[in-house]
């Protein structure tokens, strides 16, 4: 849990309150101990175990009964080798798709994700010491050595897809590739067989929690898939839940699912889960 709330100004003095909520900045200093410097990991006040020895990154930290919270921790380290997305991606769609990431985590804990996010930014700039001084003060537990799983000291579990916290290598650096990605995305490759592959998908209506499913094929458009969920909610759910097709989001593996794109292309594969939203209904002039 959530340790007891300091000043901002206690937390100013342990080199946080620059990018942290009061909330955050207060839990990560009462870790960290006052007059630490979350920008250098070597600064951090060891934490103590239940013998009253210091714990270190390559000890397990947390006292939960989960086997997440009793895993040995591995200090964070940048991609050993580049990775690449399944499609050439725009620097201004990358940074989109981190910016739905992170709006839509709704399960665990929330500080936990506030660590997490702060870490990533680390990341991606190269600061590999802030990025495990702040994991380390948060209290998360990295046991492959990167965010893509990690742990709290209560053993919960959070994932954090490679594009959150690192550049993929066909990453598309300038205005005019962005444009012509836009103009690519959503079109149907003529001929190719794999198109017509069967591709089920399970997805949810928030804010409820029942599943449904639905059959399509890896070459359907994001329309086509809107147009099999409106059919598949109504008849399950007996017309008790809405599915204005017009207002519906689409969010997949933290990234929103538009209009005009390919399923394919996108990288959707067998047996994900997709999560709607639906925006507001606008008021009529």
């Amino acid at each position: 849990q959530m340790g007891p709330r300091l000043s901002r100004s206690r937390a100013r003095r342990c080199g946080l309150s620059s990018r942290l909520s009061p909330q955050v900045a207060a839990y990560l200093s009462t870790r960290m101990g006052c007059g630490s410097s979350i920008g250098n990991q070597d600064d951090v006040r060891p934490q103590s175990g239940a013998d009253g020895a210091p714990r270190n990154r390559g000890q397990a930290r947390g006292a939960g009964n989960r086997d997440g919270a009793n895993q040995a921790s591995q200090p964070l380290q940048l991609p050993d080798r580049p990775w690449k997305e399944t499609e050439d991606v725009s620097r201004a769609e990358l940074k989109r798709r981190r910016e739905e990431f992170w709006h839509t985590r709704v399960s665990g804990n929330p500080q936990a994700w506030s660590v997490l996010k702060m870490a990533a930014e680390a990341m991606l700039n190269g600061e590999v010491d802030t990025a495990n001084a702040i994991v380390d003060a948060g209290g998360i537990i990295t046991p492959n050595g990167t965010l893509s799983i990690c742990y709290d000291d209560l053993g919960g579990s959070y994932e954090v897809p490679r594009f959150a916290y690192s550049d993929p290598a066909n990453l598309l650096e300038t205005v005019e590739n962005d444009k012509i990605m836009k103009e690519l995305k959503g079109a149907k490759r003529e001929n190719d067989p794999e198109d017509l592959t069967p591709l089920n998908l399970n997805f949810r209506v928030a804010p409820g929690e029942k599943l449904y499913s639905v059959t399509l094929q890896k070459g359907s458009s994001v329309d086509e898939l809107i147009d099999f969920m409106a059919t598949e909610v109504a008849e399950k759910s007996e017309g008790e839940v809405a599915f204005p097709k017009d207002r519906v989001r689409l969010i997949w593996w933290g990234r929103e699912l538009t209009s005009g794109q390919n399923l394919r292309d996108c990288g959707v594969l067998e047996g994900q889960m997709i999560q709607v939203y639906l925006r507001k209904q606008q008021p009529a002039a």
